[in-house]
């Protein structure tokens, strides 16, 4: 991948990441719905200062409210791409784009990793 293509996707990235945080309304936390005799109730819950806050959703509103939250979904996709990319960008510029997602430590964050059992002997 050269530059030029990478600026590309970034502008285009950033583009629909505009689009998406200055038109549309972005609700994070997850969206729950369950049914309670013959009605779904909806509910969004998240943490705030470690502790859990759950926010009823009225029936009229549903459609809505999942709409925001599909919202702020795609605008992490879209972060964790543009970070991905400028990642690429890095390796670029600086002469390792053969090591792209070579090493484990790219693509797997050290807390994630599985501990190898130490050899005795």
């Amino acid at each position: 991948m050269n530059l030029k293509k990478i600026e590309e996707e970034r502008r285009a990235l950033v583009s629909r990441l505009r689009t998406l945080c200055l038109r549309e309304r972005l609700l994070g936390g997850t969206v729950t719905r369950t049914m309670v005799g013959n009605s779904l109730r909806m509910t969004v819950t998240d943490k705030v200062d470690g502790k859990t806050r759950t926010l009823f959703v009225p029936a009229e509103r549903q459609e809505e409210v999942s709409r925001w939250n599909e919202n702020w979904k795609e605008v992490r996709g879209l972060l964790r791409s543009l970070s991905e990319l400028q990642r690429t960008e890095l390796r670029v510029s600086i002469g390792q784009e053969s090591a792209a997602a070579t090493s484990v430590r790219d693509v797997v964050p050290q807390r994630l990793r599985k501990k190898r059992p130490r050899s005795r002997g």
